[in-house]
């Protein structure tokens, strides 16, 4: 995925899953502000679905 900014994006956060915000995008690099922590990967993809305006993920399938 491609950042853009002001999009939502996850990834591990010590040892929870960290959701964040796009706050600055340029051509050789970003920065993100941190928004919350979840508890499971599951709950991350559908938070990140959510606050970009994508839906509901029809499955949430962790691969590795």
């Amino acid at each position: 995925m491609k950042a853009t900014l002001n999009q939502y994006h996850f990834g591990r956060h010590y040892n929870f899953w960290g959701i964040w915000q796009y706050t600055h995008v340029t051509e050789t690099g970003s920065s993100s502000t941190h928004i919350k922590d979840v508890f499971s990967y599951e709950e991350a993809v559908i938070e990140v679905y959510r606050h970009n305006g994508w839906g509901t993920p029809k499955s949430v399938k962790r691969q590795f």
